[in-house]
Protein backbone atom coordinates (compact mmCIF):
# COMPACT_ATOMS: atom_id res chain seq x y z
CA UNK A 1 0.00 0.00 0.00
CA UNK A 2 1.58 3.20 -0.82
CA UNK A 3 2.16 6.18 1.17
CA UNK A 4 -0.81 8.39 -0.40
CA UNK A 5 -3.10 6.01 -0.31
CA UNK A 6 -2.80 5.74 3.20
CA UNK A 7 -3.10 8.91 4.11
CA UNK A 8 -5.89 9.43 1.49
CA UNK A 9 -7.73 6.38 3.33
CA UNK A 10 -7.53 7.61 6.79
CA UNK A 11 -8.81 11.32 5.49
CA UNK A 12 -12.23 9.29 4.12
CA UNK A 13 -12.43 7.11 7.66
CA UNK A 14 -12.18 10.50 9.12
CA UNK A 15 -15.02 12.22 7.32
CA UNK A 16 -17.02 8.56 7.22
CA UNK A 17 -16.70 8.26 11.04
CA UNK A 18 -17.69 12.17 11.40
CA UNK A 19 -20.71 11.42 9.04
CA UNK A 20 -21.93 8.63 10.73
CA UNK A 21 -21.68 10.51 14.38
CA UNK A 22 -23.39 13.39 13.53
CA UNK A 23 -26.98 13.46 14.40
CA UNK A 24 -28.06 16.67 12.32
CA UNK A 25 -27.05 14.77 9.43
CA UNK A 26 -28.35 12.29 7.07
CA UNK A 27 -25.51 9.40 7.33
CA UNK A 28 -24.52 8.45 3.81
CA UNK A 29 -24.51 5.35 1.98
CA UNK A 30 -21.39 3.54 2.55
CA UNK A 31 -20.77 3.51 -1.55
CA UNK A 32 -19.88 6.75 -1.32
CA UNK A 33 -17.30 6.05 0.96
CA UNK A 34 -16.43 3.48 -1.17
CA UNK A 35 -15.78 4.82 -4.34
CA UNK A 36 -14.21 7.99 -2.79
CA UNK A 37 -11.48 5.30 -1.46
CA UNK A 38 -11.91 3.73 -5.09
CA UNK A 39 -11.46 6.94 -6.73
CA UNK A 40 -8.68 8.78 -4.69
CA UNK A 41 -6.49 5.65 -4.25
CA UNK A 42 -5.75 4.89 -7.57
CA UNK A 43 -2.48 6.36 -7.87
CA UNK A 44 0.79 5.23 -9.69
CA UNK A 45 2.84 7.42 -7.13
CA UNK A 46 4.36 5.83 -4.35
CA UNK A 47 4.44 9.13 -2.39
CA UNK A 48 1.93 12.49 -2.53
CA UNK A 49 2.88 15.36 -5.19
CA UNK A 50 1.84 18.29 -4.75
CA UNK A 51 0.53 18.17 -8.45
CA UNK A 52 -1.68 15.20 -7.36
CA UNK A 53 -4.06 17.55 -5.52
CA UNK A 54 -5.96 19.73 -8.64
CA UNK A 55 -6.97 15.70 -9.56
CA UNK A 56 -8.13 14.66 -6.27
CA UNK A 57 -10.33 17.44 -5.88
CA UNK A 58 -11.91 16.27 -9.39
CA UNK A 59 -12.17 12.92 -8.45
CA UNK A 60 -14.52 14.35 -5.18
CA UNK A 61 -16.45 16.11 -7.45
CA UNK A 62 -16.82 12.66 -10.02
CA UNK A 63 -18.34 10.78 -6.85
CA UNK A 64 -20.50 13.43 -5.81
CA UNK A 65 -22.24 13.88 -9.46
CA UNK A 66 -22.18 10.41 -9.35
CA UNK A 67 -24.37 9.75 -6.52
CA UNK A 68 -26.50 12.74 -7.16
CA UNK A 69 -27.31 11.42 -10.79
CA UNK A 70 -27.53 7.03 -9.27
CA UNK A 71 -31.49 6.37 -8.66
CA UNK A 72 -30.44 3.32 -6.40
CA UNK A 73 -28.65 5.41 -3.69
CA UNK A 74 -29.97 8.13 -1.52
CA UNK A 75 -27.71 11.78 -2.27
CA UNK A 76 -25.30 12.10 0.26
CA UNK A 77 -25.76 15.50 2.66
CA UNK A 78 -23.01 18.03 0.76
CA UNK A 79 -21.40 18.42 4.57
CA UNK A 80 -20.04 15.09 3.44
CA UNK A 81 -18.42 16.08 -0.02
CA UNK A 82 -17.26 19.29 1.77
CA UNK A 83 -15.47 17.67 4.77
CA UNK A 84 -13.57 15.67 2.23
CA UNK A 85 -12.56 18.87 0.27
CA UNK A 86 -10.78 20.25 3.93
CA UNK A 87 -9.34 16.61 4.67
CA UNK A 88 -7.63 16.79 1.55
CA UNK A 89 -6.70 20.97 2.38
CA UNK A 90 -5.54 19.44 5.28
CA UNK A 91 -2.97 16.95 3.66
CA UNK A 92 -2.46 19.51 1.14
CA UNK A 93 -1.12 22.15 3.94
CA UNK A 94 0.84 19.34 5.77
CA UNK A 95 2.74 18.24 2.63
CA UNK A 96 3.53 21.65 2.28
CA UNK A 97 4.60 22.22 5.31
CA UNK A 98 6.86 18.32 5.28
CA UNK A 99 8.46 19.48 2.20
CA UNK A 100 9.58 22.91 3.56
CA UNK A 101 11.06 21.11 6.73
CA UNK A 102 12.73 18.41 4.50
CA UNK A 103 14.18 21.56 1.82
CA UNK A 104 15.27 23.27 5.08
CA UNK A 105 16.87 20.37 6.47
CA UNK A 106 18.75 19.44 2.91
CA UNK A 107 20.03 23.52 3.11
CA UNK A 108 21.50 22.89 6.46
CA UNK A 109 23.04 19.97 5.65
CA UNK A 110 24.65 21.20 2.69
CA UNK A 111 25.55 24.08 4.97
CA UNK A 112 26.98 22.53 7.43
CA UNK A 113 28.50 19.87 4.52
CA UNK A 114 30.53 22.82 3.56
CA UNK A 115 31.38 24.04 6.38
CA UNK A 116 33.24 20.94 7.21
CA UNK A 117 34.88 20.86 4.42
CA UNK A 118 36.18 24.33 4.34
CA UNK A 119 40.13 24.37 4.02
CA UNK A 120 40.11 27.24 5.73
CA UNK A 121 41.81 28.00 9.57
CA UNK A 122 39.91 30.69 10.61
CA UNK A 123 41.44 33.43 13.30
CA UNK A 124 44.72 31.54 13.09
CA UNK A 125 47.10 34.30 13.09
CA UNK A 126 45.01 36.82 12.56
CA UNK A 127 46.14 40.45 11.71
CA UNK A 128 50.06 39.36 11.68
CA UNK A 129 51.74 40.88 9.12
CA UNK A 130 54.42 39.72 6.59
CA UNK A 131 56.74 40.72 4.21
CA UNK A 132 56.56 39.21 0.32
CA UNK A 133 59.71 37.27 -0.38
CA UNK A 134 59.57 36.78 -4.16
CA UNK A 135 63.35 37.50 -5.53
CA UNK A 136 63.11 41.11 -7.04
CA UNK A 137 59.93 39.92 -8.95
CA UNK A 138 56.19 40.43 -8.06
CA UNK A 139 53.42 38.02 -6.50
CA UNK A 140 50.45 36.68 -7.75
CA UNK A 141 47.15 36.68 -5.65
CA UNK A 142 45.01 33.71 -6.41
CA UNK A 143 41.56 33.83 -5.98
CA UNK A 144 40.96 30.55 -4.05
CA UNK A 145 44.04 28.10 -2.30
CA UNK A 146 44.64 26.34 -5.29
CA UNK A 147 47.16 26.53 -7.74
CA UNK A 148 44.98 25.91 -10.65
CA UNK A 149 42.84 29.30 -9.39
CA UNK A 150 42.57 32.47 -11.43
CA UNK A 151 45.12 35.06 -10.37
CA UNK A 152 44.11 38.91 -9.49
CA UNK A 153 45.16 41.62 -11.91
CA UNK A 154 47.02 43.20 -9.29
CA UNK A 155 50.55 41.87 -8.22
CA UNK A 156 52.62 42.76 -5.27
CA UNK A 157 55.83 43.95 -5.81
CA UNK A 158 59.16 42.57 -4.03
CA UNK A 159 59.32 43.22 0.03
CA UNK A 160 55.59 44.75 0.11
CA UNK A 161 54.00 44.57 3.91
CA UNK A 162 50.83 42.58 3.47
CA UNK A 163 47.97 41.55 6.57
CA UNK A 164 47.72 38.04 6.87
CA UNK A 165 43.83 37.08 7.57
CA UNK A 166 43.46 33.58 7.70
CA UNK A 167 45.63 30.56 7.06
CA UNK A 168 44.61 26.81 4.96
CA UNK A 169 45.03 23.98 6.04
CA UNK A 170 45.90 23.08 1.89
CA UNK A 171 49.29 22.95 1.41
CA UNK A 172 51.36 21.98 -1.79
CA UNK A 173 55.08 20.39 -1.86
CA UNK A 174 57.62 22.98 -3.78
CA UNK A 175 61.23 21.99 -4.74
CA UNK A 176 60.96 19.14 -1.50
CA UNK A 177 59.47 21.36 1.15
CA UNK A 178 55.59 21.69 2.16
CA UNK A 179 54.06 25.21 1.85
CA UNK A 180 50.28 26.36 2.89
CA UNK A 181 48.53 28.93 1.60
CA UNK A 182 47.37 31.92 3.38
CA UNK A 183 45.13 34.67 3.01
CA UNK A 184 45.95 38.10 2.88
CA UNK A 185 45.39 41.64 2.43
CA UNK A 186 47.70 44.17 0.20
CA UNK A 187 46.22 47.11 0.06
CA UNK A 188 42.48 46.34 0.10
CA UNK A 189 43.36 43.26 -2.36
CA UNK A 190 42.76 40.01 -0.96
CA UNK A 191 43.26 37.26 -2.48
CA UNK A 192 45.76 33.95 -1.56
CA UNK A 193 49.52 33.35 -1.26
CA UNK A 194 51.75 30.50 -0.40
CA UNK A 195 53.90 31.39 2.59
CA UNK A 196 57.32 30.05 1.19
CA UNK A 197 56.82 34.00 -0.32
CA UNK A 198 56.62 35.63 3.18
CA UNK A 199 58.99 36.61 5.45
CA UNK A 200 57.49 36.35 9.12
CA UNK A 201 60.27 38.39 10.95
Amino acid sequence: MSIFYSLIKGAIKAVQDRNESNPEVKTADKSVFDKLNDRLGKTESEEIEMASFPDLMGKVNEVRHENEADPNVETADESVFNDMAMEIEALKAKLAEEEAKKKAAAAEALENKHEAAAPIVKDIYKQTQAMTNSNGGSLGIRMNPDMGAPINTIRIPDSSMIRILEWSDISINLDGADSRFVLIDYNGQQGWVLDRYLNFN
